[in-house]
């Protein structure tokens, strides 16, 4: 499952300063919960955001990866 990041930056822009996110997610759910508290808590937001079903073989994500590095202090 993913997220599809351009609609958590629209969430994630409702939120003030001082405000405390809290995400929610059940097991083997296709959502996401984000619940803003205000810092006095008189103000509580909820957004639901369906999860994004992502195909590994088609994003190609390598089982395993070696790269070569020299590191010099």
């Amino acid at each position: 499952m993913g997220i599809n990041l351009a609609s958590m930056t629209k969430i994630m822009k409702c939120a003030g300063n001082e405000d405390t996110l809290t995400m929610k997610a059940q097991d083997n759910a296709d959502t996401v919960t984000f619940v803003f508290e205000s810092k006095s808590q008189d103000r509580v937001s909820d957004y639901e955001m369906k999860l994004m079903n992502l195909d590994r073989e088609y994003l190609g994500i390598p089982v395993s990866i070696l790269f070569e590095s020299n590191i010099i202090l």
